[in-house]
């Protein structure tokens, strides 16, 4: 993945949507990031960008790292991946 360090902004973002949905174990924070949660907290999809991110085919190599991701609003199913496990990690 791309030289950039998006941790921090991750964490900024979703811990708010984590603490909102309550999420007590790994799983609750797992649907309440990927947006399975109270969808009016949000998610990595929604709280990183002015229009949700989505997927959209054969972006890589181009966008697959998460600040790429973040800036176009799209990926493919790497870029989608990755954005989920580096949030994951935050």
């Amino acid at each position: 993945e791309g030289r950039t360090n998006a941790r921090a902004l991750l964490a900024e973002a979703l811990f708010p949507i984590l603490r909102q949905n309550k999420a007590a174990s790994f799983d609750d924070a797992i649907g309440a990031v990927n947006g399975y949660g109270d969808a009016s907290f949000g998610s990595v999809w929604t709280a990183l960008s002015k229009q949700k991110i989505y997927f959209k085919s054969s972006q890589t190599p181009l966008i697959y790292d998460p600040m790429s991701v973040i800036a176009f609003g799209y990926a493919s199913c790497t870029g989608v991946s990755v954005m989920l496990v580096d949030a994951l990690r935050a």
